[in-house]
């Protein structure tokens, strides 16, 4: 596969590889972004690939329509997170730093009472 080196905000040339991505995904401001929408080009960390536009994106309700609203959604999400991780290399994807897990596990408790 072809790829670039590309310089990041921080001035640095990045070669493209999990590191690189999981430290622009660490380094984003994840914590202004509203319900986890960010557009993730320039990421301002040290060590950061400049172009990470495909994070996961997925849509829960907060609030319970039907039941068993969000839960088992949750529920499934919360045991990819837990034990999805470790497969994530395998399957050729990197896996998410764990301060964003942690920020998301937050926000999940925050927004998706039962």
């Amino acid at each position: 596969m072809t790829f670039g080196i590309v310089q990041n905000k921080a001035g640095k040339f990045i070669t493209p590889n999990a590191a690189s991505f999981q430290a622009a995904g660490a380094s984003a401001d994840w914590a202004n972004a509203k319900d986890f929408y960010l557009v993730m080009t320039d990421a301002p960390g040290e060590d950061a690939y400049p172009d990470r536009r495909d994070y996961l994106h997925d849509h829960v309700h907060s609030r319970r329509r039907t039941p068993p609203g969000p839960s088992l959604t949750i529920d499934f999400f919360k045991w990819a997170l837990e034990n999805g991780q470790r497969q994530a290399n395998d399957l050729d994807y990197v896996p998410l730093p764990p301060s964003l897990v942690q920020q998301i596990e937050s926000y999940w408790s925050a927004q998706f009472k039962s």
